[in-house]
């Protein structure tokens, strides 16, 4: 199974029931732009990423997880590679936790 059709399946799975919730994508990668074109009827308020804070990647601004709090994200979900994906939740879990934010991996672990 190539990662695109694993996306197709456990997001779709997983996320669609959520898909009226404002959520952001952590990451920036080709994973990210995919979901932003597969999943264009989810409310993807933005992308998360400490270096492209600012910028606008795949057409979605890249916000800061206080910008994230002021758009009012209920749900977080890390597009990155299964090595990053405990170092990005371990430095903004306990943020979403303060602020009653759900993470989960793009399984939706």
């Amino acid at each position: 199974m190539s990662e695109q059709e694993f996306i197709d399946k456990s997001f779709a799975e997983v996320f669609s029931k959520q898909k009226e919730l404002p959520m952001a994508l952590y990451g920036v990668g080709p994973n990210s732009k995919y979901i932003l074109e597969r999943f264009a009827d989810y409310n993807i308020v933005g992308l998360l990423d400490n270096v492209r804070t600012g910028d606008t990647v795949f057409g979605q601004p890249v916000i800061s997880l206080a910008q994230a709090k002021e758009l009012g994200v209920r749900l977080i979900i890390i597009v990155a590679r299964v090595n990053n994906k405990m170092i990005i939740y371990r430095r903004i879990k306990e943020f979403c936790r303060e602020n009653n934010i759900d993470i989960y991996y793009v399984d939706g672990e």
